[in-house]
Order: structure tokens, then sequence, then C-alpha cells
């Protein structure tokens, strides 16, 4: 159930990101502020393998319904989109000394593995549309797709919060 569910989370933040991603687009596939990202680290800290078959199919769902992409370029860029969070969460964790799960992560331990899945999603991003000539050269996206990455998982990271405090004041004052 977990792939399913992350699946969807993927398509609907995909879908709310199309909302402005002409206005922030700096190139095809590539936008100043990308909501889903904030699912990858998320989905493998949560879910871990189970994660990253989530993170396939949701980012396959949404590129093959929502892009005229060759068959090709779908698979490799959802096979991007769930390994490299995998292998970065997997090795933050490890040397951080961390479990694969929430507890005992501080905001520093999501700031450092959030900014590890962004850059090595970034990076093999990167490298492919680079190899696929879809960039000119290998740093021309690198840096508004870093910038979406990390402001689109702080974006929801932050919205997420608000919304379990807001959840949270609702249920002590619905007590009383």
């Amino acid at each position: 159930m977990p792939v399913l569910g992350i699946a969807l989370a993927w398509a609907i933040l995909y879908r709310l990101n199309d909302v402005w991603s002409e206005t922030l687009a700096w190139s095809d596939g590539v936008t100043w502020l990308f909501l889903p990202a904030a699912v990858r680290p998320l989905a493998i800290l949560l879910f871990g393998l189970r994660g990253a078959a989530g993170l396939f199919l949701g980012s396959l769902l949404t590129m093959s319904q929502f892009t005229d992409a060759p068959a090709e370029r779908v698979v490799s860029v959802a096979a991007i989109s769930a390994l490299a969070p995998l292998i970065a969460v997997t090795c933050v964790l490890r040397c951080l000394a961390l479990r694969h799960h929430l507890r005992g992560l501080t905001t520093l331990h999501l700031m450092i593995i959030v900014a590890a899945s962004s850059a090595l999603s970034v990076a093999l991003h990167n490298v492919y549309y680079w190899n696929a000539n879809f960039h000119a050269d290998l740093y021309s996206g690198m840096l508004p797709m870093l910038v979406g990455d990390l402001l689109g998982t702080f974006v929801v990271l932050y919205l997420a919060r608000s919304a379990l405090r807001v959840h949270a004041r609702l249920r002590r004052e619905r007590r009383r």
C-alpha cells in the first residue's frame, strides 16, 4: 500500500507544481520550484525500497500522463527519481548512524538528508540529460534544479508542519 500512496502523493504534488511551472520553468523538466522533490527523502526514510518503488511508479505515471517524452526518457528519469534518494538517504543514514524512520531525526539531520537527496538527484538527472543531448552542457541545469528541489522540499515540509500544528491545536481546543 505505501507504493500506491507515494505514487499518489508524487502525482498530486506534480499537478500542483504545474500551476506555476510555466512561470518558474528554467527549461523542459527543470523548474525553480519542484514540490514532488519533498516526497523523495520522506518516502525512503519511511518505507525504504517500497518508497523507491512508489517514487518510480509516481514518476512513471506523471511523465507518461503529462509529458510527451519518449518511453526511454520516461523510464530513465523515473529510475533516477527513485534511485538517487535511495542511495543518498541510505548513505547519510549510515554516516550519521541513524535508522530508516523519522524517530530521533533532528532538524539538522533532516536538512542533511534533504540536501544529499536533492544534490544526488540533480547530479544524476543532469548527467542523463547531458548524455541524452537534452542539455548542451553538463552543468547548465544544475543550479535551477537544485534550487527547485530544495525549495520545493522545504515548502512542502513547512506546509506539512504547519498543518500538523493546526491539527494539534484544534484537537486540544476540542477536548476543552
